[in-house]
């Protein structure tokens, strides 16, 4: 089964409009095959990497950090058609390549800019006889603030290679022959941090530009820039993104506006106070009243308050208080739903607020307000509104009284209208923007064959259900009129007849006269799209979806007698493939950053499992490399890696000091299944730096005092002290160190970790170890110790910091204490290990019932996918992941026996209460098919397997009795309790065998 996703690419017809960038390469995504031994390889400098930098242009009157699109054109004859046609191309922030008109290429994948990958792709179909054009636009996104663009300078540079039959090869390169221009339908686009919005004027196209017959004699020439401000380039080492087209299952609605719901900036008119116009609306700080009555017919339910202020606020319904949003300075951001329906009534109402403003550096500030209220009437399909505007009534005095109902407020004067929604100095900043409600629901759901075309007359919005979730771009086919205007926003849910979770993230496309195709910009994580007609009439013929994800093949499979847990994989392992593209990206909407713990403790694990690379029929390490790579290109001068990168993200979440750790202990990792020793040799400079970091941090007590574990639900979260967690984190840190030391020959760097490692496993069990409670403290703290904490437990036995003696206690500990904290599905992954490590039916069982009761119920979302948090939160998010992972390796029980080149498996199922389990693990070897059955009340177990070629397998069988008898490939291996060859044993809860390669089965009795 190919779990993504058709050909790689689409029909350029799709394509003429905006354009999704992201990863594209070819490569092999492993460092080599995974049965020989580690290898040392010196390399050679890359003669196409070097010609591009030196071959790098832009335009010849560019504005510094300015934001720009900008196209390049180059024309060229061929005479013949070549042998073979190769191009290679880099561009800084963004491009995207056709040939004769025909799309053909987007990226570049994230990049730090000093080390940027250049991408190549065969070309000769897309050539012909006589001229022939390359077109490309590059968007420079100066200024944008991502978590997957760095700032830096613009350029792009290319190199066609053609091969004639003579076997002579003509180069065309970028040059000053190129001819450039910024006139084209792409305005910039605003700053964001996942996603990057639309904003497009489609009468600015002049022609078809990416055709050979475009008349480009007016475009100014291109100027060659200097390549040495950009690192070595390097050839491209994950694959091509998969493009798969995806029909919409339906719409689901088509609802005009009312021209009266749209909300507007309020607040009170500040006499004597100029700076209180546009474009910022300063007002003085402090606080200021606001109320509006209003009537509310008989059938009226569902009474919703939406508002946020700059700054603060608190909300009141007919006297009574239904909410707040209180915070910092960014705090008027959130937009804050509130439900007042038990306060409701028909007939009259009010709705008052309490708004500050609030000075910042002692400066004056911009001021406003922003309220929707609505209800439903006539069994919800219609919608009544109010708004903030001029027709509400401000104070700046507190009235006794003011909230109620029965209050004059015909003293008080008009609020200031200061524009609607949109408008400066707060544009779109409000996250979700409170969007204008309908009158009236024209259209109930409706297949899409049925319901296109349609005839959209604005202001209006058609809701269109994809079917599942998908990381794609949309496509629209329509005729419009010059000047028609269009909104697109991705919606994640369907709540309450509205689509909910869009993050605020619209695509605004302003049209052309004519039949037009819009193809979105970037790639979105969504289930429905809205698409909103502002102003104009169109005619909808058709719409279309693009899924863009890394090429994996889904090879993994797990079923058993469970339909819950078998949910539970299958949500787990289309998370992971849709949080895949040109890295793990945590989530496929909010932010789509490079996180070093999501994606090396999840997201590596369950794809390398379940997933194979493209052609290769076994387990992909390529953006595990990559993730290694780019946080090794982060290191800060003062030692320190970043927690995410490429990104120019600076916060309380720049730096985590347990996710450095996790990226020694992913170096070894990877090395260990890849024998990869050129990748451990690059990372060796920040290994080294990160680690003198810490051990510079160690205190008088031998424990390394830093920020605690950094994630939600550890009581001490953010808390600079001596923590359990985070000590224990860089034990397993400094003992992969060692290891990685003794592989580079470097024997004095792998004593003194090994020493390092020693002394902080006796320091953390002398100075954290409770003796009463049996578990470890959480951390020394402001001159005492604080109480333990199953997260220290839980990190301590996941590390191996815990001496041998105190393992069982501290297991046994965890497994009656871990319903006390609030642990998030990330932190799971510590916790099922920490249970299937313990190897007892019990902790199986426990392991098994955790799993479903702490997932079953995201199984009930119409995502499909597993979230952030149990609560909700992302609702697509890798570290949500975790069960899929064990699942199959622990319940299926496949797992590699590490290094690699040992060419050794070890099957171990650990069954709990299931009857039935059965699947497919994957393997650097290839894939690795299992069954597990109980198929009555004697106890007996049936088992099939296959180990791969030139590979050796340890099997671990459960046994229920002291005298089994196991039967392997029709022969008694073991007769009541006696191994009658020397590949059988007994060794605890097991029978163990040694089985070669080639399909084997068993059946094993009490």
């Amino acid at each position: 089964m190919h779990f993504a996703y058709a050909p790689r690419g689409i029909a350029s017809a799709l394509m003429v409009g905006p354009f999704l960038f992201g990863a594209v390469c070819d490569g092999n995504p492993q460092a080599r095959d995974p049965g020989g031994p580690p290898v040392s390889g010196s390399g050679t400098a890359d003669a196409v990497g070097r010609s591009l930098q030196q071959s790098m242009i832009w335009l010849a009157a560019p504005v510094p950090g300015t934001q720009v699109y900008a196209a390049f054109r180059k024309r060229f004859e061929c005479a013949t058609l070549p042998e073979g046609a190769v191009l290679h191309i880099f561009a800084d922030s963004r491009y995207i390549l056709w040939i004769n008109g025909e799309y053909v290429l987007r990226g570049p994948g994230r990049f730090d800019p000093g080390r940027p990958e250049y991408d190549t792709v065969d070309v000769r179909s897309r050539l012909r006889r006589g001229p022939n054009v390359l077109a490309i636009l590059v968007h420079h996104y100066a200024g944008g603030r991502s978590g997957r663009i760095m700032e830096h300078v613009p350029g792009v540079t290319v190199r066609l290679d053609l091969a004639a039959k003579s076997g002579q090869i003509r180069t065309v390169t970028s040059d000053a022959g190129w001819r450039a221009s910024v006139k084209t339908r792409f305005l910039p686009s605003p700053s964001s941090w996942g996603c990057i919005p639309d904003v497009i004027d489609a009468r600015r196209d002049s022609g078809d530009w990416t055709t050979a017959a475009f008349d480009d004699t007016s475009w100014a020439h291109a100027v060659p820039i200097d390549g040495g401000r950009w690192g070595r380039l390097c050839p491209r080492s994950i694959p091509l993104l998969h493009e798969t087209e995806i029909t919409p299952v339906a719409v689901l609605e088509r609802r005009t506006w009312s021209a009266a719901a749209q909300p507007h900036w309020i607040w009170h008119r500040e006499r004597e106070f100029p700076q209180q116009k546009g474009p910022r609306w300063s007002a003085p700080g402090g606080v200021r009243f606001f109320r509006r009555t209003f009537a509310l017919p008989p059938d009226a339910t569902d009474v919703l308050v939406r508002a946020t202020a700059d700054n603060e606020f608190d909300a009141y319904f007919n006297g009574e208080k239904i909410g707040d949003n209180h915070g910092n300075m960014e705090s008027w951001r959130r937009l804050r739903k509130m439900d007042a329906s038990r306060w409701a009534h028909s007939g009259r109402n009010v709705v008052a607020f309490r708004a500050v403003n609030r000075e910042y550096a002692g400066a004056s500030d911009p001021a406003g307000l922003v309220v929707l209220v609505t209800w439903s009437m006539g069994k919800g399909k219609q919608k009544g509104v109010l708004v903030s505007d001029g027709s509400w009534k401000s104070s700046a005095a507190l009235v006794p009284g003011w909230t109620g109902i029965d209050f004059d407020d015909s003293s008080w004067e008009a609020a200031l209208d200061l524009g609607r929604y949109g408008c400066a100095p707060w544009r779109d900043g409000v996250r979700p923007a409170p969007t204008a409600y309908r009158a009236v629901e024209e259209d109930g759901p409706k297949p899409l064959s049925e319901a296109l075309p349609v005839d959209l007359e604005g202001p209006c919005e058609l809701v269109v259900d994809v079917g599942r979730m998908v990381l794609g771009y949309s496509v629209l086919d329509f005729d419009a009129d010059a000047g028609d205007r269009l909104e697109l926003q991705y919606a994640q849910r369907y709540v309450r007849g509205e689509p909910a979770y869009t993050r605020n993230l619209t695509n605004r496309y302003t049209a052309r006269s004519g039949r037009q195709t819009y193809a979105s910009g970037d790639s979105f994580g969504f289930k429905y799209l809205v698409i909103r007609v502002v102003s104009g009439k169109l005619r909808l013929r058709t719409v279309k979806v693009v899924q863009r994800v890394y090429p994996f093949d889904l090879i993994g499979s797990f079923t058993s007698n469970d339909p819950v847990l078998n949910a539970i994989w299958r949500a787990c392992v289309h998370t992971i493939a849709l949080c895949s593209e040109d890295a793990y990206i945590d989530c496929i909407l909010r932010e789509r950053a490079e996180w070093m713990a999501d994606g090396y403790v999840v997201a590596w694990r369950v794809s390398s499992t379940a997933f194979a690379g493209p052609g290769l029929h076994r387990s992909d390490a390529g953006l595990l490399r990559n993730l290694i790579r780019h946080i090794a290109r982060s290191l800060q001068p003062d030692g320190r890696l970043k927690a995410h990168h490429p990104s120019d993200r600076w916060d309380i979440h720049g730096y985590i000091e347990d996710y450095s750790c996790l990226w020694v202990q992913a170096v070894r990792e990877y090395y260990d299944h890849t024998g990869d020793i050129e990748l451990v040799r690059e990372c060796l400079p920040a290994m080294t730096a990160q680690l003198r970091w810490f051990m510079d941090r160690r205190t008088e007590n031998g424990l390394i005092r830093a920020r605690e574990f950094v994630y939600f639900g550890n009581p001490l979260l953010y808390k600079t002290c001596e923590g359990a967690t985070l000590n224990a984190f860089l034990y397993h840190a400094l003992r992969d160190a060692a290891y990685l030391a003794g592989v580079l020959d470097r024997k004095e760097e792998q004593a003194r970790y090994n020493e390092d490692a020693r002394a902080l496993m006796l320091d953390f069990d002398r100075l954290l170890w409770d003796e009463d409670a049996g578990a470890y403290r959480g951390a020394l703290l402001d001159g005492g110790k604080s109480p333990p904490t199953v997260h220290a437990a839980v990190c301590a036995l996941f590390h191996g910091i815990v001496p041998g003696g105190r393992r069982g206690p501290l297991t046994r500990w965890v497994l009656k204490n871990y319903r006390r904290e609030g642990l998030f599905p990330y932190t799971h992954y510590f916790l099922l290990d920490v249970f299937y490590r313990a190897d007892t039916p019990e902790s199986d069982n426990e392991a098994l019932n955790l799993i479903r009761t702490r997932w079953g119920p995201m199984l009930e979302r119409e995502t499909g996918t597993v979230s952030e948090g149990f609560g909700g939160g992302e609702w697509c998010h890798e570290a949500g992941a975790a069960p899929a992972y064990f699942l199959s390796i622990r319940v299926l029980g496949v797992r590699v026996d590490l290094p690699v080149w040992k060419r050794r498996l070890i099957i171990e199922p650990h069954l709990g209460d299931l009857q039935e389990a059965a699947g497919v693990v994957v393997t650097e070897f290839g894939p690795v098919p299992v069954s597990w059955k109980r198929p009555g009340p004697t106890g007996a177990l049936e088992f099939t397997l296959e180990v791969p070629g030139g590979v050796q397998g340890t099997v671990f069988v459960p046994r229920g009795a002291t005298e089994p008898t196991l039967t392997v490939d029709g022969k008694v291996w073991i007769a009541a309790g006696r191994p009658k060859t020397r590949s059988a044993s007994l060794s605890g809860r097991y029978a163990v065998l040694r089985l070669g390669p080639g399909k084997h089965s068993g059946i094993l009795h009490p």
